[in-house]
């Protein structure tokens, strides 16, 4: 289970640093969208490269690119909820279908959901209030009217609370659905299964 929580934790910092940059992404974009000939340089500049590579890479890349900067602050509610709620089925997905694991009980995927809900949202609050902070800082860009104090650090401690039983909840159902699927074997015993003194 140890070398599970490590794997667990690792992907869950991974997919929280991504979620960071994701979220932070909105920050930047009235800075593009709104000069004209910033996103028409941008626009311009990524036919041009794809034109002269014609490679379907670096289209790839390009497109990519683009879609992050122009669509990013429309995609901000779905990769908070993400985070919120289903990085524990995710994780255990990814898991499962790499066969890092075998057969799950309940309360396995109960114990990688709540530790990968609180990692990735760790994760993603390391990356993104020092930028956060810094943006304020340098641009006087306030999007909320509060200090720093110690308010940033109550919402965090909130989100942690809330982040880690809800995916806590999604592994479980992950870890159901996958007791339903899979064959067990016949001696097979759940950690949930209590053990009767003789």
């Amino acid at each position: 289970m140890r070398n599970i929580l490590k794997t667990t934790v690792i992907l869950s910092a991974i997919i929280g640093l991504i979620a960071g940059v994701l979220l932070l992404v909105p920050f930047f974009t009235p800075f593009i969208t709104s000069n004209v000939f910033l996103s028409a340089f941008l626009i311009i500049g990524a036919a041009v490269v794809v034109y002269i590579k014609k490679s379907k890479f670096v289209s790839l890349i390009v497109g990519v690119l683009l879609f992050i900067i122009f669509l990013a602050p429309l995609l901000t509610p779905f990769i908070l909820l993400s985070i919120f709620l289903i990085i524990g089925a995710v994780i255990i997905f990814y898991l499962k279908k790499n066969q890092l694991i075998g057969i799950l009980s309940l309360q396995d995927g109960t114990i990688i959901g709540a530790v990968s809900g609180f990692v990735s949202l760790i994760a993603a609050s390391v990356v993104y209030i020092p930028i956060w902070l810094l943006i304020n800082f340098i641009w006087g860009y306030h999007q909320y009217k509060l200090g720093f104090g110690g308010f940033i650090f109550i919402v965090i401690a909130v989100a942690l609370l809330i982040s880690a039983p809800c995916n806590a909840f999604a592994g479980m159902l992950a870890a159901y659905i996958y007791e339903k699927i899979e064959d067990k074997p016949f001696d097979f015993q759940s950690h949930l299964e209590i053990e009767q003194d003789d």
